[in-house]
């Protein structure tokens, strides 16, 4: 295989060594799946079958841009970061429990595992 001179790399080289493709950045990204018909996501399905939560969650985030709630440490272990508002009933959503993400976490599995026994 010959090369012409000035595709040949070096120090002298007057072409390219490599050619390379720019790609835009877009094109990079997932594309998004396309929704089958009829077919819902698991987060709408979740939406349908507890809108006491959904309703419950809206009414926390509007408090707290709102500065009517204000977050507290957390009640387990007293950490300021990343503390979230733990709902033990959806009706009352001003009524959170203020705990950190690895205590939310637990909460939420210590009472999937009490509902499945």
């Amino acid at each position: 295989m010959s090369l012409s001179d000035n595709e040949k790399a070096g120090p002298l080289a007057t072409g390219p060594a490599l050619k390379i493709e720019v790609v835009e950045r877009k094109e990079l990204r997932r594309k998004p799946r396309k929704p089958q018909a009829n077919a819902i996501t698991p987060q709408q399905r979740w939406r349908n079958e507890n809108p006491w939560a959904v309703w419950s969650h809206s009414a926390y985030r509007s408090a707290l841009r709102r500065g009517l709630i204000e977050r507290q440490p957390c009640e387990v272990c007293g950490t300021t970061d990343n503390v979230d508002g733990h709902h033990p009933d959806y009706r009352k959503p001003a009524d959170v429990i203020w705990v950190c993400r690895l205590h939310h976490r637990r909460e939420h599995l210590r009472l999937k595992c009490e509902a499945a026994s």
